[in-house]
């Protein structure tokens, strides 16, 4: 791994990681860091979380089971407020869903693990009928440091043209606080 400060100023800094194996580049990370309990400034949010029963109230559609080969389902749940149609072999017309996500162990998620949250949700592109996307390119906003409890999600695609797809992320707390955003590139097997 190869570090480098690409930029240092008042409020922000940038920062990049390279991972190379075997002499060829694997990985390439750029961040931009500040800090979340020192941002002020105007503040104008026009979006709202999604609107979800208590997560009590909401379907695991995986059982409080994983799935084989799927790591992910091993650490983190989702509850949604019926049984999304890919699951039961339903496509829906438009790419998206709305659901609770949590770490399956209980613990709350921090700032550091809202980048993994923003990936870790099945993709927008299972309500049409797709089954598996690989994300080739993701940003992350991290907008406030998210209450305890389960986090409000809302996943949409609105573009899948030749395989490849975008799909914008949000994560709202259990106060209505947005506290993730994330916009990924990623393609169809």
């Amino acid at each position: 791994m190869r570090t480098e400060i690409i930029r240092t100023g008042r409020r922000v800094a940038t920062g990049q990681v390279v991972l190379s194996q075997e002499g060829k580049e694997r990985l390439r990370a750029t961040a931009t860091f500040g800090t979340l309990d020192q941002a002020n400034g105007r503040t104008l949010v026009t979006g709202e979380p999604p609107v979800l029963p208590d997560p009590d109230d909401c379907v695991d559609p995986l059982g409080g089971k994983s799935l084989d080969g799927v790591s992910i389902t091993e650490r983190v749940e989702f509850r949604f407020a019926e049984v999304p149609g890919w699951w039961r072999g339903k496509p829906a017309e438009h790419a998206g869903t709305e659901f609770w996500m949590r770490f399956r162990d209980g613990r709350h998620a921090d700032p550091d693990a809202l980048p993994l949250l923003l990936d870790a949700a099945p993709p927008a592109v299972l309500a049409v009928g797709e089954f598996a996307s690989a994300t080739l390119e993701l940003t992350a906003h991290l907008r406030a440091r998210p209450a305890p409890g389960w986090l409000a999600c809302r996943a949409t695609t609105r573009h899948l043209i030749n395989g490849y797809h975008e799909e914008d992320f949000e994560i709202w707390d259990t106060k209505g606080v947005l506290v993730a955003q994330g916009r990924q590139l990623a393609m169809l097997p």
